[in-house]
């Protein structure tokens, strides 16, 4: 064996500063350079070298990227690796404390920034670095609104590295595995294993382009999703040549036709039309988005002018429902689909090309030229080696295992695995709770998510419809927004019982009468005199004696000398939020009942009040787990009756999960901006501190600088938000969330009569 290479490619002299430099730099990369040179080739250890030669005068930097770049360098592909060797080298000239964190980031960047955007990109994370490493860190994994406008800064369209995180948890959660997204050109597709996306899409250059987005990773995933890849020979008859080692069953499939690449484009029509109905059938969100983007987009595309070509056009229109104006084409697409014995899943795919190959192949005497056909999303041939083999493999786990179930175990057990701290579990919920597949077009959410648990929550009304919606969140360690950041999704409670309701009336009646007459007390006059008309029903004395007396003076006087009786209806709106976190169970330090249950008596006896006033009432709970996660339950809209109904809704407010204000008051914010009321009340119900410790930490000092926050966007909306709560220690975080006097601290019901007109009054007056 010969000297290792770089005995041969690097100088004595660096060698020696390598191995004399601290933190044990040296002896790291001896463990490691062997294994890069064997994995990745001696190109590859070389650049691992040079950096960490150029970063040998900073031990502790050194070491970090001895330890990491290892890994980091296996991601990065050949194309990729002499930009990922330039702008490293100069990191650690410029600032070399940042390298080990723009070296973890910088495979992703190289995929989806050009040279000119990459540097812009990299030079504003270094920037930020030298303030905040935090800030740094979360800019280059687009998390914070400055990134997504540097990334895109002089660009049109929508570019893929502003949506890859979102999507690739979408094509996770679609396929069920580690699925990975990609730069593909111009063309969105799957090689049955990863996801390839084109870096940018432009076509409309609005929001149709991210759009444009969601629904070619819906596609592309289909494919995986319902099983292009399962395909068993055994299952169908046809000219089956025997199998080669690590062949997968596609690639022996078109092997046994005279002409692959007729019998493949034969089969990618009908698997494409049977995927695309499987992905209407299953995920209509999906299917109403299709049909708003323009035809470019639908996967069509254009064919060759040879008779061959002109069949498998006609095939592939008629399978969309599209009519065909070549007479010949049109008889043999005919001919073809005639001949098709029908068949589940991707095997009848399989089946409709050997019967209809035959009405194809008698036009291919005439075809002069190669066979041109459009991207039909689906290049198994695109696939690597490894992955060819593991196909196989799991083709062999089909037979044994027995149906498309089968493989789809064997699929799972290979691929399956914690991406971005998700295990599969979750990945799998992930898919129930995206916007793309069921959600309606308008400003609802796209990655958003509920789990089936709460889809199955028996205080949900099954009947109604889930709408989501996407809101931003607000970091003050960035200082800025991460846009879109959260999911939230709306349920319509249930109906049941009004027990909880008529028990709270029946134990608080004399309170909610005595309530009642006070906040009668408010309502305004049915009828008062509006003045200063020009006409009306009758001379208001006090103005016609003003105006004799001006003109005597020789000034003008009123103008209107009129009066008119006129309804005067108060013009106030106010929304319920109800914290329904798991704490809410707990018992309240004064008394035997659950904090749950002092919140929805309060609720009630308030409401009871705000009713007999007038004014136009909602109520709102919300829950969850995690920033996608947020459950926002609907108990009364502003236009439901105070009724039964609305009695047996308030009885399903019952304690859930973990409770993200921010999202949920920016929510009920929205909603209270579209009623048309002129002074408009959010009053929250809660037990405390904003708390969620779902998939992301959301607690202490960043939760209630988001809840913060949130208050203040209210109160800039024209919303006037006020809290009450239960918790007697929160008066310091309370007066910093929502300022003195923006809430009161209860431990019974009983409390609320001396308390709540006054503070109703205060906050209807401004």
């Amino acid at each position: 064996m010969g000297r290792p290479w770089w005995t041969r490619q690097i100088s004595r002299q660096a060698l020696r500063d390598l191995s004399q430099s601290r933190g044990g730099t040296a002896r790291v990369w001896l463990r490691h350079v062997r294994a890069v040179t064997e994995a990745l080739g001696p190109d590859v250890a070389q650049v691992y070298t040079r950096l960490l030669l150029v970063a040998a005068g900073q031990p502790m930097v050194a070491r970090a990227l001895a330890e990491s770049l290892p890994d980091i360098l296996a991601t990065v592909g050949p194309k990729n690796r002499p930009r990922f060797h330039q702008i490293m080298v100069g990191v650690l000239e410029q600032a070399h404390p940042a390298a080990p964190l723009i070296a973890t980031h910088l495979p992703a960047l190289l995929e989806a920034l050009d040279d000119g955007a990459l540097a812009a990109f990299v030079a504003t994370a270094l920037q930020q670095h030298e303030t905040s490493p935090q800030r740094a860190s979360a800019f280059l994994k687009m998390e914070s609104a400055t990134a997504h406008v540097v990334a895109n800064e002089g660009k049109t369209g929508t570019s893929l590295v502003s949506m890859i995180r979102s999507l690739s948890l979408y094509a996770q959660a679609h396929c069920g595995a580690a699925v990975r997204i990609m730069p593909g050109g111009e063309h969105a597709f799957t090689d049955g294993r990863h996801l390839y996306l084109p870096e940018r899409i432009d076509i409309f250059n609005d929001e149709r382009d991210e759009t444009a987005y969601w629904v070619a990773t819906a596609r592309a995933a289909g494919f995986i999703e319902f099983g292009s890849l399962n395909i068993d020979l055994n299952q169908v008859s046809g000219p089956w040549p025997t199998a080669r080692p690590d062949e997968m069953p596609f690639e022996r499939m078109v092997r046994g036709f005279d002409n692959p690449s007729v019998a493949s484009a034969l089969f990618l029509i009908f698997e494409r039309a049977r995927v695309e109905a499987k992905l209407r059938l299953v995920y209509p969100g999906v299917a109403r988005r299709i049909d708003t983007l323009d035809s470019a987009l639908t996967g069509r595309g254009n064919w060759g002018d040879s008779a061959v070509d002109k069949a498998l056009a006609a095939v592939a229109a008629k399978l969309d429902g599209l009519p065909v104006s070549d007479g010949e084409a049109n008889g043999v697409a005919d001919r073809v689909l005639a001949d098709n014995p029908g068949g589940v899943g991707v095997n009848g795919s399989v089946a409709a090309m050997v019967a209809g190959y035959r009405h194809i192949r008698g036009l291919m005497a005439s075809a002069t030229g190669p066979m041109v056909s459009p991207d039909f999303g689906f290049r198994p041939q695109a696939m690597s080696d490894a992955d060819k083999a593991v196909e196989a493999s799991a083709a062999d786990l089909l037979r044994r295992l027995g149906g498309e179930d089968g493989i789809e175990r064997a699929r799972k057990t290979v691929l399956s695995q914690d991406v971005d701290g998700l295990s599969y579990a979750e990945m799998s919920d992930f898919l129930d709770r995206l916007e793309a597949p069921g959600g309606p077009m308008a400003k609802e959410d796209d990655v958003g998510l509920v789990g089936r648990d709460l889809r199955h929550d028996p205080d949900v009304d099954p009947e109604a419809q889930v709408l989501r919606f996407r809101y931003p969140e607000w970091d003050h360690i960035l200082g800025e927004y991460k846009p879109d950041w959260t999911t939230v999704s709306e349920f319509a409670l249930a109906g049941g019982s009004a027990e909880f309701v008529s028990g709270v009336i029946s134990e608080y009646g004399g309170l909610i009468a005595d309530l009642r007459r006070t906040f009668e007390a408010l309502r305004p006059e049915a009828m008062r005199f509006k003045r200063g008309l020009a006409d009306g029903e009758e001379l208001d004395m006090d103005a016609v004696i003003a105006a004799r007396m001006a003109r005597k003076a020789g000034v003008s006087g009123p103008a209107g000398v009129y009066r008119s009786r006129r309804r005067n209806q108060r013009d106030v709106a106010v929304a319920f939020l109800v914290d329904m976190s798991s704490s809410t169970n707990e018992h309240i330090n004064t008394a035997s009942k659950k904090i749950i249950d002092v919140e929805r008596e309060a609720l009630v006896v308030a409401a009871e009040a705000i009713v007999a006033l007038g004014d136009p009432l909602a109520i709102y709970g919300y829950s969850g787990f995690g920033r996608h996660s947020v459950a926002f339950y609907v108990a009364k809209a502003f236009d439901d009756p105070w009724d039964g109904r609305v009695a047996e809704r308030i009885g399903r407010l019952n304690w859930k999960m973990e409770n993200r204000d921010g999202a949920a008051i920016r929510h009920a914010v929205a909603k209270l901006e579209r009623g048309p009321a002129k002074v408009k009340l959010l009053i929250l119900l809660s037990d405390g501190k904003p708390l969620d410790c779902g998939c992301d930490q959301y607690s202490d000092e960043y939760a209630q600088a988001d809840t913060k926050m949130a208050l203040a966007e209210a109160k800039a909306a024209g919303v006037h938000p006020f809290c009450i709560t239960v918790d007697p220690y929160g008066r310091g975080y309370l007066r910093e969330m929502y300022g003195e006097g923006g809430y009161i601290i209860i431990d019974s019901v009983a409390a609320l009569p001396m308390q709540l007109p006054t503070i109703y009054r205060r906050l209807t007056s401004r």
